[in-house]
């Protein structure tokens, strides 16, 4: 059974995976982050635009509220733009998390995806979604900044673990 600590632990590693990754992509020169590098989402940018706009709609979701589509994917044209809409909505995802208990995760959670399909599902696997859909983007963003000549970092959860960011 998933508990409300494992959740907790789930997106403080997150977080702090998301936080490195922007670290690293900072690295990158602005105009190589807008170049079409034919992944899932052409550019590095684009990228980071359906993360956030995936956590930003996927924590409307758990709150209640079914958007129809992402945000605007064109509205954060910037780092610091997509940086700033990252730490708000980590703001507020660490407020819900930290009021969550075990049987929270467990009620079932009715929601309209974008196509407008309904579905109902526990809290947790919706949850445990959103996290392994931002480690896989990351993946992706880590590749880029390969490709681009840049150096990534690690976001391992065991790099994590293993530091001081961890709290046992």
């Amino acid at each position: 059974m998933i508990t409300v600590d494992y959740i907790r632990t789930l997106y403080a590693y997150t977080d702090w995976a998301n936080t490195r990754m922007l670290s690293a992509v900072d690295r990158v020169p602005p105009d190589r982050r807008h170049r079409d590098m034919g992944s899932s989402f052409p550019s590095m940018h684009d990228t980071l635009v359906h993360m956030v706009s995936s956590e930003w709609i996927w924590m409307a979701r758990w709150t209640g509220t079914s958007p129809a589509g992402m945000e605007d994917a064109d509205s954060p044209t910037d780092l610091d733009a997509v940086r700033s809409r990252w730490e708000a909505l980590a703001a507020r995802r660490t407020v819900f998390v930290g009021e969550l208990t075990d049987d929270d995760l467990q009620r079932p959670l009715a929601y309209r995806n974008s196509r407008n399909e309904a579905f109902e599902q526990p809290l947790w696997e919706l949850m445990c979604h959103t996290a392994n859909h931002a480690s896989y983007h990351r993946g992706q963003v880590t590749t880029m900044i390969r490709q681009l000549d840049g150096e990534p970092v690690s976001t391992d959860m065991i790099a994590y673990f293993r530091s001081d960011a961890y709290q046992r």
